[in-house]
């Protein structure tokens, strides 16, 4: 799995590298060092996991934050997600904000998906990863829970109202930081990643809504996600399923039966891009 590929948008590096600087380490000779450079901020940079994976824990290492993930959350405002935060900004509901993430996130990374559900008081919302995190899964979870949480408040005007949020690793020294933050309870060693917003505010009319807005942006967003379509890797898909299996890895039958090709297909389409599903 090391050859998976993390995209991320240019301004979620630029502050990583900010988190960098503060620590003491040259931003563009720390970037040049790991192949990356001459970027823009509305490029979407890919780079090899072990690179990011590198990245994370040289920085937990010579970072003065107590918690790196919620530092780099905190700096992840809403004007930092592109057309898809012009387009949450514009939503009518909290619903409506919550299902544009769902769709969209996959233009700012491929890290994590998010799925909504609910029940008898809550929306639901659960990030999973994409791939196995190892090393960085507090980084990565952490970072990305509070710049979504921080979107919610933006768009209710700090009355997103967050029940309580959930992680899957120990709490730890920053747990103190974290619930400043979260301003919620925050449960460790849970089964799922995410937070629960009050289902009786999900529906309410938002003081910010742009019908207009919404549109031209969800236009953008649309065409955006088609072009990342266009590049998409069958064998990046491949792993997400291996992944998501609960019980044995499926055999190359089932497997193209789930991505929708013939198994003939999704081996043709496997050696093109340089690996097989063995």
């Amino acid at each position: 799995m090391t050859d998976y590929v993390v995209t991320l948008p240019g301004v979620y590096i630029r502050r990583l590298t900010d988190l960098a600087e503060d620590s003491g380490i040259n931003p563009e000779g720390w970037l040049k060092s790991k192949g990356i450079s001459h970027f823009s901020l509305d490029d979407i940079v890919s780079m090899p996991w072990q690179t990011f994976n590198d990245m994370l824990v040289e920085l937990a290492q010579v970072s003065k934050e107590v918690a790196i993930g919620l530092a780099f959350g905190q700096r992840l405002s809403i004007n930092t997600h592109g057309n898809l935060g012009f387009a949450i900004m514009s939503c009518s509901t909290v619903r409506e904000a919550a299902t544009l993430l769902t769709t969209y996130l996959p233009l700012r990374t491929n890290l994590l998906s998010l799925a909504l559900d609910e029940d008898h008081d809550s929306l639901i919302i659960t990030f999973s990863p994409c791939h196995p995190l190892g090393d960085v899964k507090r980084f990565v979870l952490q970072g990305i829970v509070l710049a979504i949480k921080n979107i919610f408040d933006f768009i209710t005007i700090g009355q997103s109202d967050i029940k309580e949020v959930a992680f899957p690793f120990s709490k730890n020294k920053d747990d103190d930081l974290a619930r400043s933050l979260f301003k919620c309870p925050i449960h460790y060693q849970q089964h799922w990643t995410g937070f629960k917003l009050p289902l009786n505010k999900a529906d309410k009319r938002l003081k910010m809504s742009n019908s207009i807005g919404l549109n031209q942006a969800l236009h953008v967003c649309e065409a955006e996600l088609q072009k990342l379509a266009s590049t998409h890797s069958y064998s990046a898909e491949l792993r997400k399923l291996i992944y998501k299996s609960i019980t044995a890895i499926p055999s190359l039958e089932v497997a193209a039966q789930q991505l929708y090709l013939t198994p003939r297909t999704l081996h043709r389409r496997l050696i093109a891009e340089g690996t097989s599903y063995k």
